[in-house]
């Protein structure tokens, strides 16, 4: 009798044992968390690179007025050594032309309270072209003040002629416009307002969003 109890407390410690050998079975080990690694070199790189896309976007992205309100506008060596020159018989062109612009008219860039400006068109023999307006030269930049100074954004531009159509063209590459001028018997510039606003399918028309148009066809005269 006694030997049976014995057996009986056996078994329940038996079955007491292999019960909670199972539960712990049951019960995964907690989750180890795992550390926060730093970006690798080559992302790193990544980020750098599209920092700089970044900036390069930023910088693409000023306006004709912020960029007028720069005194010089760079001319790099390499952009000179582009310019196609002129024909020898192209050259009975070049030279200095001169026109009055009333400060009435905004496309002057008057800075003070004169009655006008002078425009002076300089059209070199290598093909470049320098501008010079008597007001801004004298007084210097105002960049607080919206004023058309196109020569202030094409600073050195390239000019062209069309004999065929009687006129020259003068390019300005910065701002991506064309301003044209016919040339009159006495081999003065006038400014063909038509064309200048419906040529190149009406492409120069962006320029003059920031820049007012001339309100007359104005002479550049020819200095001898």
């Amino acid at each position: 009798m006694q030997f049976r109890l014995f057996l009986q407390h056996v078994s329940v410690g038996l079955l007491l044992i292999l019960g909670l050998s199972a539960c712990d079975s049951h019960h995964p080990e907690p989750v180890k968390q795992q550390p926060q690694t730093q970006p690798s070199g080559e992302t790193s790189e990544v980020l750098a690179d599209e920092q700089e896309e970044q900036l390069a976007s930023d910088a693409q992205g000023l306006s004709l007025t912020q960029v007028a309100g720069q005194a010089t506008l760079p001319y790099s060596a390499d952009r000179k050594n582009n310019l196609s020159k002129p024909s020898e018989a192209d050259l009975v062109y070049a030279g200095r032309y001169h026109a009055r612009i009333p400060c009435s008219d905004a496309f002057a860039g008057c800075v003070n309270n004169e009655k006008e400006a002078e425009y002076i068109l300089n059209l070199m023999d290598d093909g470049s072209v320098f501008w010079t307006n008597t007001s801004f030269s004298r007084l210097g930049s105002d960049p607080s003040r919206n004023i058309a100074k196109i020569e202030q954004t094409c600073k050195q531009v390239q000019w062209h002629v069309h004999k065929e159509l009687n006129e020259i063209m003068i390019r300005c590459d910065a701002a991506d416009v064309n301003l044209y001028y016919q040339v009159s018997p006495n081999q003065d510039l006038v400014m063909d307002l038509d064309k200048i606003w419906n040529g190149d399918n009406g492409r120069n028309r962006k320029f003059f969003k920031e820049y007012p148009f001339p309100e007359q066809a104005y002479v550049f005269k020819k200095v001898d």
